[in-house]
């Protein structure tokens, strides 16, 4: 039952209104308030009877969940949120970025309450982050060919441990770039010097404006769920300046550059030659090429089922589902299928020359040799080291994807075919990643019109006035 407190103070006659419901995560009572002020005029019968009203019908909606909690922050309902998002399955790999990226969105507003967060506190707020210096990285140190020969040898999660630095930091060292002093110590713990493993110099110490976005459609998402709650009665986030990333093109290889490539994997070892084959026929995400089995291959109907993903969480890799959570099918090409028959046979022989020394416990296609699955960041390193061996210009493995899209589109492949061997979300999204493949594509469409068509004699004929 509601507590109503008679208050008289200088401004006149007020209530404070107090309904407890439940209790916190540490046992602690939950209390509500509200403050009622009677209409002048008033007798203090009528002011007594209208605040019983106003005291259920407060206590109604807290009830009913339409009430919300005044001195929530920021920070705590995000807390909240990811929670949630957890419980409902969200990508892994999503919910760690989130909280990656909380951990800035939280120091700058994190202890303001929902209900006080206005469009300008996150306008501010957008305009620091892309101010020089918030970044604090005063020189970059990018990653030299011996140094990701070097760290090659070790996982991400035994090379933070020898190191002393965050498996984050790891990651960032093998396929962007780190401060100095955590190159410093990286390039130690593989037994090289700073100038032998990592290239220092100054860079850019701006937030890119892509990372930016992503930090505004977090907290445009964690507000939005807030509304839809009730717990604030508008999203600020709508009514803030977004900040727009630039587009950026999908790089791609030319159709004689893709052969180049697989001309270089004929004398590479077997499973990074099958590895790669199957990336570029099939366009999986590293993360899809990692977790595959043997289980999703039938080589019977020459099919392969892509439905799950290898990722990092908390140091460790974990399967999980695809990025866009869609399962899908697809068909392989015959000398897919005879590559991978081999590679299976080659796999089977080192299994039982190794005996004990094979700890995997999955039947894993693409492994180490004692049978534990390759990340994905394993295989942007080989990407590289190879790129580096056969002189061929550097690329990533997600390039294999954009380049097998591109041909597809190229020769005429419709977009909604293209999207289901993506497993893209929707045609949409294809159409907005590869918009620059379609221009191309629609300007050849237009060249062969003009040539085929309009050159024609009866094109010529139609264009003779009329007898």
């Amino acid at each position: 039952m509601a507590n109503i407190r008679r208050i008289d103070g200088k401004r006149g006659v007020s209530y404070k209104i107090t309904v407890t419901k439940g209790r916190d995560s540490t046992g602690k009572q939950i209390r509500h308030f509200m403050t009622w002020r009677p209409e002048p005029g008033m007798t203090n019968r009528q002011m007594e009877k209208e605040v019983q009203r106003a005291a259920f019908e407060f206590e109604r909606q807290i009830d009913m969940g339409l009430q919300p909690d005044d001195r929530q922050t920021f920070q705590e309902y995000a807390q909240y949120y990811l929670d949630t998002r957890r419980a409902t399955g969200t990508h892994v790999r999503t919910v760690d970025n989130y909280v990656g990226l909380l951990k800035r969105i939280n120091a700058a507003i994190g202890h303001i309450r929902l209900r006080d967060i206005r469009p300008q506190h996150l306008n501010l707020f957008y305009a620091n982050l892309a101010e020089a210096g918030i970044n604090a990285r005063y020189q970059g140190a990018y990653p030299k060919p011996a140094y990701l020969e070097a760290a090659g040898k070790y996982s991400q999660v035994e090379l933070a441990r020898v190191s002393g630095v965050g498996r984050d930091s790891v990651r960032r060292s093998l396929n962007e770039h780190v401060c100095r002093e955590t190159a410093q110590q990286l390039a130690a713990a593989v037994g090289l010097t700073l100038e032998n493993a990592f290239d220092v110099r100054n860079t850019d110490d701006k937030l890119s404006l892509s990372t930016i976005a992503t930090i505004h459609r977090i907290v445009h998402a964690i507000l939005a769920q807030a509304e839809k709650e009730g717990l604030i009665p508008y999203n600020p986030a709508n009514r803030a300046q977004a900040p727009h990333a630039p587009h950026k093109e999908a790089e791609y290889l030319e159709p004689d550059q893709l052969a180049a490539v697989l001309d270089a994997l004929e004398t590479e070892p077997l499973m990074w030659r099958t590895l790669f084959h199957l990336m570029i026929v099939t366009g999986c995400r590293r993360a899809e090429i990692a977790a595959l089995h043997w289980s999703q291959v039938d080589f019977d109907k020459a099919l392969l089922t892509v439905d799950r993903a290898m990722v990092y969480s908390g140091g460790k890799l974990i399967e999980g589902p695809t990025k866009t959570n869609i399962a899908r099918r697809m068909t392989l090409p015959a000398e897919t299928v005879d590559l991978l028959r081999h590679y299976r046979a080659k796999q089977a022989e080192d299994r039982l020359a190794i005996g004990d020394a094979w700890t995997g416990t999955e039947d894993y296609i693409f492994t180490r040799g004692d049978g534990q699955p390759k990340g994905p960041a394993a295989i942007t390193r080989w990407t590289y080291r190879f790129c580096e061996r056969r002189g061929l210009p550097r690329f990533h493995p997600h390039t294999l994807r954009h380049s097998l899209a591109s041909l597809l589109i190229a020769n005429g492949l419709d977009i909604v075919a293209v999207s289901r061997r993506l497993g893209h979300a929707n045609p949409s999204m294809t159409l907005n990643v590869y918009a620059h493949v379609l221009e191309k594509a629609d300007t050849t469409a237009t060249e062969t019109i003009s040539k085929v068509l309009l050159q024609t004699g009866t094109t010529e004929r139609a264009k003779e006035p009329n007898s």
